[in-house]
């Protein structure tokens, strides 16, 4: 299992707290982990830091269990997270946090499936199986007019692959209603908050 963690430069002391508390909980799990920082580079950049994670992640066994979080995702339900990926189909990709978000830049409808439903879209705190990590490079020329365009390119290159993406009734992390390095004015109006 692989784990990759990505923060910021300018991460205040509680965010690099949330880091170390996550990095110890995923090794204790058995995950190899990886922190990445993100020089402040911004939105624009973005995707520079997203492929650093894919090529530490590098190819896997299809049955290996990958994970990609920010920072801010606090207190990861690891061992329900381990659960689901040990009863998925494989390939697949999963958000770690449900914030509401359904078919975003794909169109495709909510479906249940029990514990978790059939979102259309991941964005950039997931968990996936190894052969999904062949998809996840971005490249530089993706559109940063209102995101990083990391999240949407990655749902569009996995629908196209006719990949399943979920998200889960409960969240797996805790996200909460704070200041946004990435997208500050956004989150102001449109809060992503772990539901």
């Amino acid at each position: 299992m692989r784990a990759t963690i990505i923060t910021t430069k300018s991460a205040d002391p509680m965010r690099k707290l949330i880091t170390r508390r996550n990095e110890a909980s995923l090794r204790s799990h058995g995950f190899d982990v990886s922190i990445i920082t993100d020089n402040d580079t911004g939105k624009e950049c973005f995707w520079q830091v997203w492929n650093l994670a894919v090529h530490l992640h590098g190819a896997s066994p299809k049955d290996e269990l990958h994970l990609f979080i920010p920072d801010d995702f606090d207190d990861i339900d690891t061992e329900r997270m381990i659960k689901i990926h040990s009863e998925m189909n494989k390939p697949y990709a999963m958000n770690v946090i449900n914030d509401g978000r359904v078919g975003m830049w794909s169109g495709v409808m909510k479906a249940d499936r029990g514990e978790y439903f059939v979102s259309g879209m991941v964005d950039c705190g997931f968990f996936c199986s190894g052969d999904v990590i062949k998809y996840l490079e971005v490249p530089s020329n993706i559109s940063t007019v209102d995101s990083s365009g990391v999240g949407r390119h990655i749902t569009m290159q996995l629908l196209a692959e006719r990949i399943p993406m979920y998200t889960p009734h409960k969240s797996l992390a805790w996200h909460g209603d704070h200041d946004s390095i990435m997208h500050p004015a956004e989150r102001k109006t449109n809060p992503l908050i772990s539901l």
